[in-house]
């Protein structure tokens, strides 16, 4: 049986509703039609392929046609648009970074870094207390956020290994709570606010669950508090 993907965010209310799918119209690939197509496009996934199916799709992951790129050589989009009025398409957005430690020689030398931040309750282990050092932003190489063991895939575990080496951390358990990393090329802010007057969760772990062996996550200490975990 075909599984149907409904959007619960249509329904305003609890009630019976009525929902109708036409599937009357459907989209057959063959392996003769389908094609890779290899450009270049200022967003969308890196070094992945990408199932497009419709100039929307195209829209939604790599943006309208871009004329700065075409003027330099660059036709993905426009590309992706001609092969779409004979059948879908994987297209694979290409992107070429440094990936040496240091830097490298020659005219292309230069590391490409991005910005990463890791937020915890505590400050950096061994250091003033006042220093805030959890607090500050560092840098790592673009490459080591993903996992590419076949195709580029942005994984948390890579960012959580980052973020345990950069601050010194003996392990992940020791390692800042809250991580964030912008592998896009847009600019995002993000603003984390404790939570305030929670005074009645002013409580240590130990106490909130009932005993230390009851404190169900290792990253939880026992004489953490509860309101500390509210952002």
């Amino acid at each position: 049986m075909a599984r149907i993907a409904l959007d619960l965010s249509q329904f305003k209310s609890a009630g019976v509703y009525t929902v109708e799918i036409d599937n009357s119209e459907r989209i057959v690939v063959t392996t003769q039609s389908l094609r890779l197509l290899p450009g270049f496009a200022a967003q969308g996934p890196y070094n992945t392929p990408v199932f497009i199916r419709s100039t929307r799709d195209l829209q939604r992951f790599f943006g309208n046609i871009d004329p700065k790129l075409e003027r330099k050589g660059s036709f993905f989009q426009r590309s992706i648009e001609t092969c779409l009025l004979a059948a879908p398409v994987f297209a694979i957005n290409l992107i070429k970074v440094n990936e040496e430690p240091d830097g490298g020689i020659g005219p292309h030398a230069g590391k490409d870094k991005v910005e990463f931040i890791g937020l915890g309750l505590d400050t950096w282990p061994g250091e003033d207390p006042t220093s805030n050092s959890y607090e500050d932003a560092r840098e790592d190489l673009f490459v080591n956020f993903f996992n590419r063991q076949r195709f580029w895939t942005p994984d948390p575990e890579y960012l959580q290994g980052v973020v345990t080496n950069k601050y010194g951390a003996s392990s992940i358990l020791d390692a800042p709570l809250f991580q964030l990393v912008n592998l896009s090329t847009k600019k995002y802010s993000f603003i984390i606010r404790k939570a305030q007057g929670l005074s009645q969760y002013s409580v240590y772990a130990r106490d909130w669950y009932g005993f230390d062996t009851n404190i169900p996550y290792e990253w939880i200490r026992p004489y953490d508090y509860i309101k500390d975990f509210f952002v």
